[in-house]
């Protein structure tokens, strides 16, 4: 019983490293973690896969080695998301058209009702307005001159 139990824990400390390494995009660790025994379709805290933390943090060729490796592109987290709408909900537009291009669909559902796609577009103008905004607070506060003025 000692042995299945060194075991189970060797076991769930190599998926640990193997989601750490996908979030870091260490392709390297990810296969050192998983010729320790880490599972491909370990998931953390979160219910994050290694695609997940790959397509959130932009990491295409992670995710495309992952997904060759067959590692599911539908998996969904604790909230119900794919990849695809982790990768849109973090605007990293080369993996949302990535998982795009390998026939994801676009039209899954998160916990929300929120598909992929309005995620990533939603937010570019009040994020283009919010940044009008803070320069013109700032050139306010610091009386900079504006390209404007110059």
């Amino acid at each position: 019983a000692g042995t299945a139990a060194a075991g189970s824990k060797a076991s769930a400390t190599a998926d640990q490293d193997l989601l750490g390494a996908a979030e870091m995009g260490d392709h390297e660790a990810l296969l050192k973690a998983l010729r320790d025994g880490a599972k491909l379709d370990a998931v953390d805290d979160k219910t994050h896969t290694a695609l997940h933390w790959a397509a959130s943090k932009n990491y295409v060729d992670l995710a495309r080695w992952l997904l060759s490796e067959g590692l599911s592109a539908s998996a969904r987290n604790n909230a119900d998301s794919t990849p695809l709408h982790v990768s849109a909900s973090e605007l990293q537009r080369e993996s949302v058209a990535f998982l795009l291009q390998s026939a994801i669909t676009a039209r899954c559902v998160d916990a929300r009702g929120d598909t992929p796609l309005p995620l990533a577009a939603a937010p570019l103008p009040l994020i283009r307005l919010a940044a009008r905004q803070l320069t013109r607070l700032e050139l306010r506060v610091t009386g900079a001159p504006t390209s404007r003025t110059r």
